[in-house]
Parts: structure tokens; C-alpha cells; sequence
């Protein structure tokens, strides 16, 4: 429904927020590596917002083959 959406779109952009004050603000040296390459920092929270809305990894066709993140398994549901 539409709230559900619209609630998933603000938790998103408030995690992207402070993802991106705790690199460029207080400038986390455990997040320094993303802030080298725009393009990287791009794809990175990307693919977090797209597994966090969708629980599943986007297409690989998207993506570097060796992205980090990709390496993230996704929880299987119990099918007992």
C-alpha cells in the first residue's frame, strides 16, 4: 500500500543521510573507503537501498561482478 511505500522511502533516504554525514561530517575513518570514488559511494548505497526494498540482490548486469556487497547473503526464510 501506499503508506508501507512511502514510510520504506523515508527510513531509506534517513539511512542514506546519515551514511553520508557519518563519511563527509565526522568523517568515519570505517567508511572512508566509500568516500574515494563518487561512483563507488553511488553503486554502494544503492544496492543497500535495493535489497532493503526489494530483499534480494538487484541483476548482477547492473553491478560489478566483485561487489562487495554481493558477497552479503540474504536470509532464507524457514520453509518448515
Amino acid at each position: 500500500d501506499m503508506a508501507a511505500a512511502m514510510a520504506l522511502a523515508r527510513a531509506l533516504g534517513a539511512m542514506i543521510d546519515e551514511v553520508l554525514h557519518e563519511i563527509y561530517v565526522r568523517r568515519n575513518p570505517e567508511l572512508a573507503s566509500l568516500a574515494e570514488s563518487p561512483e563507488t559511494l553511488a553503486e554502494t548505497l544503492s544496492t543497500y537501498w535495493y535489497r532493503m526494498a526489494f530483499a534480494a540482490n538487484p541483476e548482477i548486469s547492473v553491478l560489478r561482478e566483485d561487489h562487495p556487497v554481493l558477497e552479503f547473503q540474504l536470509a532464507e526464510e524457514d520453509k518448515s
